[in-house]
């Protein structure tokens, strides 16, 4: 209670009231006044200016002082409330309150809009606001403060919603006003109440002021509209540092760092001086675009003299040690004098985000030694470093020291351990910590929806999704990127698309990381057409994005979009990082464009990733696939340090093009060189013995199964069971049963599928079928399906037909897998009927069963429905691959096929198959039977890439076509390409030097062919016998024939054609009457020989005999060379009118060859009447 008399006080503010408002006592000379009372002269009283204030002290003097005379009192409390506004005491704030209301003055014009702003400076909101809305006139001072007042306690809606009303009193906001609305229009992110506060501040000509102008470029950027902040930006007659800060931290907070950093390089020319703000918001920027970006600001920064920037030199460890380059960032923080907190949170998070666990925890127990104290933000950061399974103990250990410490309450450690715990598929624990927590905002959700999305929890991270939604509780950005996330990976896409409903709703479909998840979850869920919708929808496209589409199409199968889309990104001047040529590099394999994938290469090479393990693996496969097999032996040469996996694409790569010998090669080459094979090399070495001859090789492989300890391996096993059934093993691979390391029905299944490959297999299927059932296993559909495929291999068409009753038993007939088994069985069996009623029962038939059943019409003459099922095909939107074309055109081989065999050729070139290597061989051996070798030619001068078969094929088309001297330039042409002949191609050598008895030529051959280790083959040991037969080197021939005696019927075809060649009748007999005693078959190429002997020798009774013991016996089909040679028998015996009428009555179309033969016997023989009817069929074919 004041001392001082009231009569005193009431003539003190007697004497101030005459004064204007803008005039007050300077400070302390109030309190001189009331210490003085009885000095003090009225009439003398000089009022000092109104700037000076009381002190508390001097109010509580001026409160004591006031006079119930209300109307005298009005300024003297307008100047005493706006004193205690700036001592901010809310108890003397009240007390003067008091005063005011029982002058009656709260609602007082001047006294209320002063009682307004005070109490809100001392923390007295909620009564400003009670006393604000009894005014009945409310000034710009009051809603300023009043407003300023909510912005500062975080109630930011609060805030706008009173501005709204300002505007509706009709009250023009000052400057600051505008600017501080605009800052909180830029946190919430109200984009249209900013631009209503842009028109105002333009109306009332603000605009040009700098700071001003500055707010609203850091509004625009910070919402993401960044056309509109630029024209802001444009408009100031000067710009500073704080203008451009702003438009890229707009940018780096937007994930737009690329144009970050053009901003960045656009202020320098603008002649603004980076400072330290800049540097960091540039290096957050270039972190992401490239390590060479931080590189070169690093560079900068020294040069402008920031690098001893405390916060500078954190920002650098912090980018370096994100972009992987530890020891830079550990150099930056050893020359920083005195490492705070900060720079140890950066370098602890480095190494946790790297992998380095153990160093992260280790920085920590330095940290404390060095008498740095750990803040909530150090055990964040180490916790990233438990973010690993193996890491679980540790993060355990730590969790308690957190407890220990008393951090335990602390909210964002809380999140941390959720994050930590879910991470480590703990959810259990991450649960127990998260009902722990005291408050659960959004950011303890996302800790347990992202930790959910990293371990592979996805489907609780949805879960927990939908437990957030439903408490009310808005998610952040990062929140919804990690979602979708879990979307992806169960391919939730109505969950998807509800939270793309969401994130419409919540505006947040301008946010880049959004967009490129959306894309992303889109692509996943094979929507290709929804995530190019969202992708062009995006108003900027990052790295990310195209990267996501570009990855996205070729998870779909859509590689030509995937190119499309790589070529639009690079004219958009954006350019690939790692994952982008990854991508390409593995369409380009699929899609097999050599051109591309070689285009791919030079730009990978340019930017330094050809010596990324992975990218290099990824090429090696691509060149393999494409067919350039010496490019990928380069590539893999040129790093001596490769990776297990690098020689497992190796090895496989040979093994694929069947080049099994050089697999093996370098599958020694790895033992040698040290490199532990897995078990994928072991299986790949397995795949490489492609021919009985591999034999003795699978078993040393089995020595080095057992040496690396892969015996009793799964994988292996069953690989190793597979080879031995299919080279006819069968001891050895039921030896691994009873070894009990592979002994379920998957491994009974790759027996089944081996088993299919061998000779004599059918009565081994059976014994195996027996086998299986003794064992009690019930046979599963790829069981059944793996029988089938033996059976269609086999032509065993009652086996095959009781597997289909097993199937329709076991319920298994219905099955996808099973229905294209039972197409292909009916199909190779040339039951095309059965086949086709099957295949019209599918619901779903895709291009597998689609080729099974064109193959089965075209094997078995009915090329037009073949053709009729593609067109079928194609309607139904199954497109034909290479394999489908080649079945069909195994139909077309033929003279009257020619027109229908390039409407084919057509086809494939629509669907980019012109340039596969079995296909160009295909279409070359075409041509050539349809006796259009050039053509033939044509396409294969077309073929970027040349293979052996392709090679092959043009031998053999010019060889069958009598070109036998152009079939050897091309054989000698072959080595030019540095490829290897093999078998077939020597064979095709061999026949045109046997057609040109090139003796010398065909020796060479033979020499090569020893070399090569290929004398065992028996095609080739038939055409080396053919050779020295046609070439009169009997004895050879009999070396030859006594080395392989009883091996294969085609020897003994052989050496009867060179018998018959050199018109050695009695000894072609003679070797006819031993196959007979040997049980072995008559081939079609024997009786040729025959008939050419009895021919040559007028035996026309012995060479019919053949015949009819060939159809009758053998229910062999005679073909028009065999009719050609009986007419030629029977001509040169002078039977000229049976020759003529039985041409006249062939089963099918007589050739040019046909009627040359019987015009040749009707000259000789002298028989004119037969001979015009001759000329003229000859004549028309001609």
């Amino acid at each position: 209670m004041s001392t001082l008399h009231m009569p005193f006080k009431q003539k003190i503010i007697g004497r101030l009231i005459v004064r204007p408002l803008s005039t007050f006592p300077e400070k302390n000379s109030f309190d001189k006044l009331l210490d003085n009372e009885h000095t003090f002269r009225f009439d003398s009283v000089q009022l000092p200016k109104a700037e000076t204030s009381y002190g508390p002290e001097s109010l509580e003097q001026g409160l004591s002082s006031l006079h119930l005379n209300a109307e005298s009192s009005v300024e003297v409390i307008s100047s005493i409330l706006q004193k205690c506004k700036k001592e901010k005491n809310l108890c003397l704030a009240m007390r003067i309150l008091v005063h005011v209301h029982s002058f009656g003055l709260e609602d007082h014009e001047l006294v209320g809009n002063h009682v307004v702003p005070m109490l809100v400076e001392c923390g007295g909101i909620l009564r400003a606001f009670s006393i604000f809305h009894k005014l009945l006139y409310q000034n710009e001072y009051s809603w300023t403060s009043l407003i300023q007042g909510y912005i500062n306690l975080g109630e930011l809606q609060t805030a706008l919603e009173l501005f709204q009303k300002m505007q509706c009193s009709a009250i023009v906001p000052s400057m600051f006003t505008l600017q501080s609305l605009v800052k909180v229009c830029a946190r919430l992110e109200c984009i249209e109440t900013g631009r209503q506060m842009h028109i105002i501040i333009v109306v009332e000509d603000y605009e040009k002021d700098l700071i001003v102008a500055n707010t609203l470029v850091d509004f625009y950027a910070k919402c993401g509209f960044f056309e509109e902040a630029w024209s802001v930006l444009m408009e100031l007659p000067v710009r500073n540092v704080i203008s451009w800060n702003s438009l890229i931290a707009g940018h780096v907070q937007h994930g737009f760092m690329e144009e970050a950093l053009d901003c960045f390089v656009k202020m320098k020319c603008d002649g603004v001086v980076p400072d330290n703000i800049s540097f960091i918001c540039g290096l957050r920027g270039a972190s992401y675009v490239g390590i060479h970006k931080v590189q070169e600001l690093h560079t900068e920064i020294i040069r402008q003299g920031f690098e001893r920037y405390f916060y500078i030199g954190n920002s650098l460890i912090d980018v370096y040690g994100k972009g992987g380059l530890l020891a830079e960032a550990l150099e930056i923080f050893d020359e920083l004098i005195a490492p705070d907190v900060v720079s140890w949170n950066a370098l602890i998070t480095s190494y946790a985000e790297h992998g380095f666990y153990e160093k992260a925890l280790f920085c920590l127990d330095q940290m404390r030694i060095v008498g740095v104290c750990p803040d909530d933000l150090t055990y964040i950061c180490s916790l990233k470093a438990c973010h690993n399974p193996a890491m679980t103990g540790q993060g355990h250990q730590l969790h308690s020291q957190i407890i220990k410490e008393g951090y335990d309450s602390s909210f964002c450690i809380g999140n941390a351990l959720v994050n930590m715990y879910s991470r480590n598929s703990l959810f259990d624990d991450a649960w127990k910590i998260f009902h722990k927590l005291s408050i659960k905002n959004i950011d303890s959700w996302t800790s347990l929806i992202a930790g959910c999305a990293e371990s592979g929890l996805s489907e609780k991270g949805l879960t927990c999704w939908e437990n957030m939604c439903a408490e009310g509780v808005s998610p952040t950005a990062f929140t919804i990127v990690c979602s979708l996330k879990n979307c992806c990976a169960l391919c939730a896409l109505e969950k998807g698309l509800e939270i793309h409903l969401m994130v419409v709703e919540e505006g947040f479909e301008r946010n880049l990381f959004i967009s490129n998840a959306l894309v992303d979850m889109y692509a996943k869920c094979g929507l290709i057409v929804e995530a190019e919708e969202v992708f062009k929808e995006m108003p900027v496209k990052d790295i990310v994005g195209w990267t996501t589409l570009i990855t996205g199409c070729a998870e779909c199968g859509c590689g030509e979009d995937a190119l499309r889309y790589f070529d639009e990104m690079l004219l958009e001047h954006i350019f690939p990082n790692f994952v982008t040529f990854l991508s390409i590099s593995i369409v380009c394999s699929n899609l097999q464009h050599v051109d591309r994938g070689q285009q791919l290469h030079i730009m990978i090479t340019k930017v330094g990733f050809e010596n990324e393990d992975v990218l290099k693996n990824s090429l090696i496969d691509m060149y393999f696939k494409c067919g350039l097999v010496e490019e990928a032996q380069l590539l893999f040469k040129k790093r001596p340090d490769s990776n297990t996996t690098s020689w497992n694409l190796v090895i496989s790569g040979y093994a694929d093009h069947g080049l099994g010998d050089d697999a093996i090669t370098f599958f020694e080459e790895m033992k040698e060189k040290k490199v532990s094979p897995d078990d994928i090399t072991l299986v790949c070495a397995l795949k490489s013995c492609s021919s009985k001859l591999s034999v003795n090789k699978v078993h040393e492989l089995y020595l080095d199964i057992a040496k690396f300890g892969y015996d009793k391996d799964y994988f292996v096993s069953s690989s190793l069971i597979h080879v031995y059934a299919k080279y006819g093993m069968l001891y050895e691979a039921y030896k691994l049963f009873a070894d009990g390391s592979a002994r379920d029905i998957a491994s009974w299944n790759a027996f089944f599928i081996g088993i299919g490959y061998a000779e004599y297999a059918l009565e081994e299927l059976l014994k195996l079928c027996d086998l299986l059932g003794r064992h009690f296993i019930a046979p599963d559909a790829v069981t059944l399906s793996c029988i089938l495929k033996a059976c269609a291999n086999l032509v065993a068409k009652v086996e095959g037909q009781e597997i289909h009753s097993e199937t329709v038993k076991r319920g298994f007939d219905l099955s996808p897998h099973i229905s294209c088994s039972l197409v292909d069985f009916y199909s190779k069996c040339g039951l095309v009927i059965e086949a086709k009623n099957i295949f019209d029962r599918m619901s779903e038939r895709n291009v597998g069963v689609w080729t099974s059943l064109m193959a089965g019409y075209a094997e078995h003459g009915s090329n037009i429905e073949s053709l009729k099922c593609l067109s079928q095909m194609k309607l139904e939107g199954v497109s034909p691959t290479a394999v489908t074309f080649l079945c069909i055109l195994k139909g077309y081989l033929s003279k009257d096929d020619i027109e229908k065999g390039r409407e084919i050729h057509s086809e494939i070139v629509k669907y980019g198959n012109e340039k596969d290597p079995s296909i160009v061989s295909t279409l070359v051996h075409m041509y050539g039977k349809c006796g259009r070798v050039l053509d033939g030619q044509s396409v294969f001068d077309g073929l970027p890439l040349r293979v052996t078969i392709t090679w092959t094929s043009l031998i053999s088309a010019y060889v069958e076509c009598g070109c036998n001297e152009i079939a050897l330039n091309w054989f000698e042409k072959i080595y030019e390409d540095s490829l290897v002949s093999d078998a077939i191609t020597y064979l095709w050598g061999l026949k045109a030097c046997s057609n040109l008895i090139l003796m010398e030529k065909g020796q060479m051959i033979h020499a090569e062919v020893v070399q090569m280790g290929l004398d065992g083959d028996v095609f080739l040991c038939g055409a080396l016998v053919d050779f020295y037969a046609k070439c009169g080197l009997l004895m050879e021939v009999q070396i030859l024939f006594n080395s392989h005696i009883g091996e294969d019927s085609l020897c003994w075809t052989a050496l009867i054609a060179g018998f018959s060649s050199q018109g050695e009748s009695e000894t072609v007999f003679a070797l006819l009457e031993s196959m007979e005693c040997l049980d072995m078959v008559l081939t079609d190429g024997a009786l040729l020989s025959i008939l050419v002997v009895c021919s040559h020798a007028g035996l026309v009774d012995i060479g019919l005999s053949y015949m009819k013991l060939f159809i009758m016996y053998y229910h062999a089909s005679m073909t028009i060379e065999h009719y050609n040679c009986f007419l030629d028998l029977l001509g040169r015996a002078g039977q000229v009118d049976a020759a003529t009428i039985s041409a006249e009555n062939l089963s099918f179309q007589p050739d040019f060859v046909t009627w040359r033969i019987i015009l040749g016997a009707c000259v000789k023989h002298d028989r004119l009447e037969f001979g015009g009817r001759a000329l003229k069929y000859a004549s028309l074919l001609s």
